[in-house]
């Protein structure tokens, strides 16, 4: 915990701007990973070529 602690230490009180931008890259990562979820999901389960 003391780790995590220090790890986090350095960007407790940076601007609101700072912490949207930080949501909003998390939120379009996932964006970018359905494609690929996506056609796995349909070549494995429904058997589609890719």
């Amino acid at each position: 915990m003391k780790y995590l602690k220090q790890l986090i230490e350095p960007y407790v009180g940076l601007p609101k701007e700072i912490y949207v931008i930080f949501v909003a890259r998390i939120i379009n990562a996932f964006g970018c990973f359905v494609m690929p979820l996506l056609t796995i999901i349909l070549k494995d389960k429904i058997g589609l070529s890719e």
